[in-house]
């Protein structure tokens, strides 16, 4: 952080992290040491400069995307906010759409809809993993830290919001009715324990 203090104008290239991800995923490892560790890159270069990181590394913050809405971890999905926060004050709504950071903007739009898309259906979400409630809390925790200074972009997902909020009192008052309380799957158990942002 402090040579990019003293150069900001440097081009900041870490594309032995995208490989490093894709290595993880492509051996089916746990990718969560090196999300950590590009979350806490990235959180570093969005305090200094932005520009010229976001065109040299898209492909790394679109899979830092996809990674973070299906971490289940409360201290990736708090930096990841934070990014996005610093992402939105320097290039929205400026940036245009076929361009690299409009294309970002884009991508996480996606990612939101498609969680809660999933989620509308089912509280566990679908059964590619999309929806279950740390994808959703992502998706929470993302627009919530965006609406004051962003509302247009947050109001643009409302009525998503409300279909799986309804759901949710749907399925809720479901199990009061039938006298007794839904049981999650063990799976489900362990993923709620240790920070998890589905709490």
């Amino acid at each position: 952080s402090k040579s990019l203090k003293l150069w900001p104008n440097v081009t900041v290239k870490i594309h032995y992290l995208h490989r490093l991800l894709q290595s993880n995923l492509q051996r089916h490892q746990d990718p969560t040491s090196a999300l950590v560790a590009g979350l806490e890159v990235l959180r570093k270069v969005a305090d200094c400069q932005y520009g010229d990181f976001l065109k040299q590394n898209s492909n790394l913050i679109v899979m830092i995307m996809e990674l973070t809405f299906t971490s289940k971890r409360l201290s990736i999905a708090s930096n990841f906010v934070y990014i996005v926060k610093k992402m939105f004050a320097k290039y929205y709504p400026a940036a245009q759409p076929n361009d690299d950071v409009g294309k970002l903007f884009a991508y996480l739009g996606d990612l939101i809809t498609k969680h809660l898309s999933a989620s509308e259906k089912s509280i566990h979400g679908d059964s590619l993993g999309n929806g279950h409630p740390g994808c959703g809390a992502v998706a929470l925790m993302v627009l919530d830290g965006l609406a004051d200074d962003f509302p247009q972009f947050a109001e643009s997902f409302v009525l998503p919001l409300m279909k799986v909020f309804r759901k949710r009192v749907q399925e809720c008052s479901a199990d009061h009715q039938g006298g007794k309380q839904k049981k999650l799957p063990v799976r489900a158990q362990s993923q709620l324990k240790g920070g998890d942002v589905a709490k």
